[in-house]
């Protein structure tokens, strides 16, 4: 449900021009004279991320650094489930779409300059992310400069040779090379992911509801884990409504909710399965000392809902069968 590999293979996915691309095999040589020679507006950009240790960059690099085993020494192999360290080099103009993570994030800037820009989490909804359902959730359908509701970012730096952003998980943030007075139209970055607390209980509690088949008989389960969040009066329409709307940008069609929130919330959740309630408590008590911590539960609630809509609608990734479900 979280997995973006199966992009191509997912036909049936409205077309977004954000995310049209092309593939292709070059020599790095080839790839960074294209970059070079990119202009400032592009309409196609030259882009390539890969983990620092795949083969193609391993190559490379073992080629042309001396030091390369000592690099290499820092970044063990990560934990199962952890990420690699993974290198990204773009052109003139190529931008990261607005999009959030649930790791915490150190991009580190090697060539050239990039604009970065840092959003709080409350503004997710206003960012307009694609849904669960889709394999490019948790990045924006909108150009930044589409954005509407008055979206500032918290942070908005230039970072050039030698410079390092934090980004902590569920931040959402958009990059974008910038001219550099030195190497004009080249950027080099490094990222490294590190586990986040809160992304990390959040995937625990979304991994025993998704194993749960009771959340699909009880109406009230999702107000009640959103109550227990911290989610006030009304919360619970509002948040369904914004994960509606993330629909509606991408069918392009109006949409209106076809369930009802008139319901009674649980007591407890005995009987959803092992460890629920502990879970829930768990993620709270982090959420309660986490900077815009009320913010983020939002985000979580509404993984949570579009999730039991997913299992509701018999785990069908059919855009209309979630929707009838929320």
């Amino acid at each position: 449900m979280y997995d973006s590999s199966d992009y191509d293979k997912t036909s049936k996915l409205p077309a977004n021009a954000l995310f049209s691309y092309d593939t292709c095999d070059m020599s790095p040589s080839e790839f960074l004279k294209l970059c070079e020679g990119q202009h400032p507006k592009p309409e196609r950009t030259h882009y390539q991320t890969a983990p620092l240790t795949s083969p193609q960059f391993v190559q490379l690099l073992r080629s042309q650094l001396r030091d390369w085993a000592k690099l290499k020494a820092l970044f063990p192999s990560p934990p199962e489930g952890r990420l690699n360290p993974s290198i990204w080099v773009g052109g003139l103009g190529t931008v990261t779409q607005t999009h959030y993570d649930v790791y915490d994030n150190v991009l580190t800037n090697l060539c050239g300059r990039k604009r970065v820009r840092v959003f709080a989490p409350s503004d997710v909804p206003s960012l307009c992310m694609f849904p669960d359902a889709d394999p490019r959730s948790r990045k924006s359908q909108l150009p930044l400069d589409e954005v509407g509701g008055g979206v500032e970012p918290l942070l908005d730096v230039v970072i050039s040779y030698g410079d390092g952003v934090f980004i902590p998980a569920f931040y959402p943030h958009h990059c974008e090379v910038v001219e550099d007075e030195v190497c004009q139209s080249l950027s080099v970055s490094v990222n490294v992911f590190s586990s986040s607390g809160i992304g990390e209980q959040a995937s625990k509690l979304l991994g025993s509801v998704g194993a749960s088949d009771r959340v699909t008989e009880e109406r009230g389960f999702e107000a009640a884990v959103l109550e227990r969040l911290g989610a006030g009066a009304g919360a619970v329409t509002d948040l369904r409504q914004s994960v509606l709307d993330r629909y509606k940008q991408l069918l392009k069609r109006p949409l209106e909710l076809s369930t009802s929130d008139d319901c009674d919330l649980l007591e407890d959740f005995q009987g959803f399965g092992a460890g629920i309630a502990d879970q829930i408590d768990a993620l709270v008590r982090l959420l309660e000392v986490a900077p815009h911590g009320g913010a983020i539960a939002d985000i979580i609630g509404m993984h949570l809902l579009e999730l039991v809509a997913v299992k509701r609608g018999g785990g069908s990734r059919d855009l209309d069968v979630v929707v009838r479900n929320l």
